[in-house]
């Protein structure tokens, strides 16, 4: 399974070993026919990753008590992320 954060500039994916910062065009050619799990705070992006039927938008699945309706998605998903290590 692949993760990935789509950035302002970059597209960051996470393989579970390494993460690797490519530009947008980049990452579409490497990974356009691969599965993967992203969030993006991106929001031009969005018709162009339809495009990518094994590209699955995870963002509204992050669901965090206290969080306000500004808060990015690249937010919610660090604190979601960093809650359960610190219990």
């Amino acid at each position: 399974m692949l993760l990935a954060d789509i950035g302002n500039s970059r597209i960051h994916i996470y393989d579970g070993e390494i993460v690797e910062h490519l530009d947008y065009e980049s990452a579409f050619k490497k990974y356009g026919d691969s599965d993967i799990f992203y969030i993006s705070v991106q929001h031009r992006l969005n018709d162009r990753l339809k495009e990518f039927s094994r590209w699955v938008d995870i963002s509204d699945r992050i669901n965090l008590d206290g969080s306000y309706p500004t808060m990015g998605i690249d937010r919610k998903g660090t604190f979601w992320v960093l809650i359960p290590l610190l219990d």
